[in-house]
């Protein structure tokens, strides 16, 4: 039972028509080349575990 449900219509966006096809294909993401900076660091495993009252039955 809704009783202050109203709907809103915008201009702007077409929620229940499709998207028109385009017809230029999509360019792909330019590929990055890898570098030592991006590979993540490592969280230290003190952070991962639970503390110490903490119930690891109920994790």
């Amino acid at each position: 039972f809704l009783s202050n449900s109203v709907l809103y219509f915008s201009n702007f966006m077409s929620v229940f028509l499709p998207a028109k096809p385009t017809k230029t294909p999509t360019t792909p993401p330019p590929k990055r080349t890898p570098t030592k900076a991006s590979h993540a660091v490592s969280v230290a495993p003190e952070v991962c575990r639970p503390s110490g009252n903490a119930d690891p039955r109920k994790l």
